[in-house]
């Protein structure tokens, strides 16, 4: 991640380096903390709930489909690095 950046581009790619936060009110984009961007996730961090529902927010805020989002790294963690295929804007949500 170069200059503190919570993004980078592999061509057609998007790579996002998230810190979340579980079991929130709702779910919303929060400040960058370091190089990384807070999320804010309702689901609780169990069974994976909190996973599905970062993928499905994520998805949604970039207006493609959840079969697009991946998990990179992270998948029992507060940090993630999420991969956004071919997200139709090069504007980002947050």
């Amino acid at each position: 991640m170069d200059n503190h950046t919570p993004y980078r581009w592999l061509d057609s790619i998007l790579e996002l380096h998230v810190v979340i936060q579980a079991n929130a009110r709702v779910n919303a984009w929060c400040e960058q903390i370091d190089d990384r961007i807070k999320i804010k996730i309702c689901a609780p961090a169990v069974d994976n709930k909190a996973n599905q529902q970062l993928i499905k927010f994520v998805a949604k805020e970039f207006q493609v489909a959840k079969s697009r989002v991946t998990i990179i790294k992270g998948h029992k963690s507060r940090q993630k690095t999420l991969h956004i295929q071919s997200p139709p804007s090069k504007t980002l949500p947050f």
